[in-house]
């Protein structure tokens, strides 16, 4: 219990003990001495994660744009002249057809 409080240099923000304290913050310390104790393999794990999570996500964002060049381009409407519409005024429509 005492190694375990001498390894620790600050208090946490929220004032709780060590032993209280999220696993977020046991795995991101921020004193030098509790630091040396999280190995590479966790921080390579983080990173293989995290990499793996945008590689997804781009993906999905070059799936998205595929389908839409497939559907084709939504025609061009016209919803009302400026004549229709007051100054302050909304306009409900619906595009690009009824529903």
């Amino acid at each position: 219990m005492v190694d375990e409080d001498r390894n620790y240099n600050t208090t946490p923000p929220d004032g709780k003990a060590p032993s209280e304290q999220p696993e977020w913050r046991q795995d991101f310390p921020i004193d030098v001495p509790q630091d040396n104790y999280i190995s590479r393999r966790e921080f390579t794990k983080f990173l293989v994660l995290i990499s793996a999570a945008f590689t997804v996500g781009q993906g999905w964002i070059v799936w998205e744009n595929w389908q839409r060049k497939r559907r084709g381009k939504l025609p061009k409407v016209k919803v009302a002249t400026l004549d229709q519409i007051a100054v302050g005024g909304s306009l409900v429509f619906f595009y690009p057809n009824e529903d």
